[in-house]
């Protein structure tokens, strides 16, 4: 696990935002991590998430492209609580290095604090993310990348706030806490309402959503898929869709569960692990992995790369309708001892959107 840092947001990104009408932010406590943006190779420090105008509509700042958000808003009886909690699964994959991406839930507090806590695709690293504010989110304090999280693995989002107005972000497997850090922001109650108003707006409130900045594709490659939402310790279902994903996806609600259905399929190991030690002089290796049907789309294809020549790939079949499942014969052509080899499973759809998995082979 990685610890992260909480740090200033660079001067020269909070003057255009300043001046788009939109708050400040901070990363209390040092100096701005730089990160190339994709789109111009400008140094830029990560942004922080926003909280979401629900009236007129939101709309990203012009200087990010493809800034949207996609999820649900809570849409039952208002309440206050001081209990909030999502489990999320990271995706079994290395991330791209080239995107930015929230995935969050957030609340109102009574001190009027932006409270979220989830997890982000940091520019190629998994990372538990948390954010607070200072009243109608004049400015945020925020970190997206506070302890890196491992490709694969279930995640439990909390958040507690205490009677004195300390706010607790925590992130568990099991009873295990992975990480944990408290703030002050001065509020005793989350908001559990579906919007919420102040001097700047009236903005969607207790949410479970994505928000994008960066995507090599129109969205991100993974559906992602917030479970057992609960407030108070009990479960939460009643949700309402705050719009889908902007190149075809879909927002999918079951109860507890909300699903940002990102593509229309979804890739899985069928029995194999992420990581797989093999030993010396293994000339070959079966596989199986399941293409699962997330909502109506076109056929899909099949398509192994990385590794160089050191491996041969077969599937016994390599495209169709999701789901199907497919085994997939890997030939060692040329394996170095000692070397670990980074795979990509990838399903493409005739459109050319994607999914992919990541599998580590090596020598023991």
């Amino acid at each position: 696990m990685r610890l992260g840092r909480t740090i200033l947001l660079g001067a020269a990104l909070v003057a255009v935002l300043v001046s788009a009408g939109l708050a400040t932010a901070a990363r209390s406590g040092g100096s701005p991590a730089s990160t190339a943006s994709p789109s111009t190779g400008q140094a830029l420090a990560a942004p922080h998430p926003q909280a979401i105008l629900a009236v007129p509509a939101a709309a990203g700042p012009a200087i990010y492209s493809s800034h949207y958000w996609a999820g649900a808003y809570y849409s039952g009886t208002s309440r206050n609580v001081t209990q909030l909690a999502t489990t999320l699964h990271v995706p079994d994959a290395v991330p791209s290095s080239k995107e930015f991406y929230y995935v969050l839930l957030s609340v109102w507090d009574t001190a009027g604090s932006y409270d979220q806590i989830g997890f982000t695709n940091d520019f190629g690293s998994w990372g538990f993310a948390y954010s607070y504010t200072s009243a109608c989110a004049g400015t945020y304090y925020y970190n997206p990348n506070q302890a890196t999280l491992h490709r694969g693995e279930s995640y439990t989002f909390s958040m507690g706030l205490s009677a004195s107005g300390n706010l607790t972000f925590r992130v568990a497997q099991g009873n295990s806490t992975v990480a944990s850090l408290t703030r002050y922001t001065g509020g005793t109650g989350f908001l559990v309402q579906g919007t919420y108003s102040c001097s700047a707006g009236t903005y969607y409130d207790y949410t479970d959503y994505e928000e994008v900045y960066y995507s090599v594709q129109q969205m991100p490659s993974f559906d992602l898929e917030f479970q057992a939402n609960s407030a108070g310790n009990v479960s939460v279902t009643a949700w309402s869709s705050m719009g889908s994903p902007p190149g075809g996806g879909a927002i999918h609600l079951a109860g507890p569960i909300v699903d940002i259905q990102n593509e229309g399929f979804w890739l899985a190991f069928a029995g194999t692990r992420d990581s797989v030690k093999v030993p010396s002089g293994t000339t070959g290796l079966n596989l199986s992995v399941v293409v699962h049907r997330a909502f109506a789309g076109t056929n899909v294809t099949l398509s192994a790369s990385g590794g160089g020549s050191a491996f041969g790939f077969t599937f016994s079949r390599s495209s169709g309708a999701p789901s199907f499942a497919s085994a997939i014969d890997v030939a060692f052509v040329a394996v170095s001892p000692k070397v670990t080899y980074t795979i990509t499973l990838e399903a493409t759809d005739s459109g050319g959107s994607f999914t992919y998995l990541t599998l580590q082979i090596y020598e023991r």
